[in-house]
């Protein structure tokens, strides 16, 4: 199988307003290429071209300069969303997403014409039948911009227009954002015992038909992961996977509690809450957006716009609807929120690991060159420092980063 380079977008609106998604659906990991292996993708870059042609550009590598950096491709282990969240100028029109992904280039791999790589700070473009030398000139190879790969037709780029309706209407939006806050309702208790949660879904600044509150009175399941593995599950349906029954949300109960367990650690968790409006014979549903209803134990997506029509009993306007992982990221029924927790079992380590390098400069105060070899130093330092790493990484969201460098905490702590 080639490598293509492939990208999916959505929109969908939050409570602010609306939003615009993407998610990074290349195959690197299933290409079956050497030269085209996820761990030589560092450099992924994906412009957001509005209906004005100003552009916002998101970017992973250094090739050009990005207004918002993302996680490397070559570290991740899922397809990566891609989020531009709508300012105020911002309209409704058609607007274009363009992605480019490039490799590093492979040493004795041997490319394909027009095939390129990133080498010394530049992209080469290969314009043999086939090469396999460095990339230098004369050797077959001449530099690009990252810029002129754009729709290029290539298995390297992917674009797509996306129609953008939200910005005046307002459409429903499961949510744990808020706006006053600027910030997701996800955090560790005052006592570190636990997490605390809301769903502040829009359901009453939304004027979409059948998604007002009163409308989701069945369907709620909200998925609490935790770092080392394991979920905990809160649904309005019990089941043999379900952990705790909770309420519809036009019951109430909008906020919600995690209690830490003996076998929790720090890390990160993440909470998705997802839920669906009841079906309802009066009310307009339109197959122009992604609209799901919940009837009969069972979901049901639009898929031709219908007033009345029963879903099970009209297979031309509904079809049953059984999302993936990967679609419920980009549904608008479902929202997904990161806290990192660093209280459960860190600071016990930092403070161990401090006592321990107080004494060694107690005992020997004036010799650095004996302080900076002594392990117990040196792992109270990097505490410190990948402590630090954490909080700056969960302010700008990359959870990746977050996950590597708890990682590294346990491996000095279990030392």
């Amino acid at each position: 199988m080639a490598l293509q380079s492939n990208i999916l977008g959505l929109q969908s609106n939050l409570p602010a307003g609306c939003t615009l998604l993407g998610i990074d659906n290349t195959n690197y990991d299933t290409n079956g290429q050497t030269r085209f292996a996820r761990a030589l993708f560092n450099n992924l870059y994906v412009w957001v071209t509005r209906p004005d042609a100003s552009e916002y550009v998101f970017g992973s590598g250094t090739l050009i300069a990005v207004d918002e950096t993302i996680d490397d491709p070559s570290g991740l282990t899922a397809p990566q969303q891609i989020t531009y969240n709508f300012i105020s100028t911002d309209v409704n029109g058609v607007w274009q997403v363009d992605m480019v992904t490039i490799p590093d280039h492979s040493p004795g791999q041997t490319y394909l014409q027009d095939e390129v790589v990133v080498f010394g700070g530049a992209v080469w473009q290969n314009t043999l039948a086939s090469n396999n030398t460095n990339p230098s000139v004369p050797n077959g190879w001449q530099v690009v911009t990252v810029a002129s790969l754009r729709s290029s037709l290539s298995a390297f780029d992917s674009g797509m227009n996306v129609t953008i309706d939200c910005r005046q209407a307002t459409y429903f939006q499961t949510s744990m954002f808020s706006i006053s806050e600027d910030e997701d309702l996800l955090d560790v208790n005052a006592t570190c015992s636990g997490l605390e949660f809301t769903d502040n879904s829009n359901w009453a600044e939304n004027n979409e038909e059948g998604h007002a509150l009163a409308n989701f009175s069945n369907y709620r399941r909200i998925v609490l992961t935790r770092p080392i593995g394991g979920d905990y599950i809160y649904s309005t349906i019990a089941g043999d996977d379900v952990d705790e029954v909770i309420s519809a949300p036009s019951l109430g109960n909008q906020d919600f509690t995690y209690s830490f367990l003996d076998s929790d650690v720090d890390g990160r968790y993440q909470v998705r809450i997802c839920e669906y409006p009841t079906w309802g014979n009066t009310y307009n549903y339109s197959a122009s957006r992604l609209t799901v209803v919940y009837y009969d134990g069972i979901l049901y997506r639009c898929i031709l716009n219908n007033i009345g029509s029963q879903p099970d009993l009209n297979p031309t306007d509904w079809e049953e609807y059984e999302p993936t992982p990967e679609q419920e990221a980009i549904t608008r029924y479902c929202y997904t929120a990161n806290v990192a927790v660093l209280c459960i079992s860190l600071y016990e380590c930092i403070e161990l690991k401090n006592h321990e390098a107080i004494c060694l400069i107690n005992s020997d105060f004036c010799n650095d060159d004996f302080l900076c070899k002594n392990p117990a130093f040196l792992g109270y330092t990097k505490l410190r420092t990948l402590r630090d790493g954490i909080e700056y990484a969960m302010v700008r969201r990359a959870w990746t980063e977050v996950d590597a460098n708890f990682n590294l905490t346990r491996q000095i702590c279990n030392c």
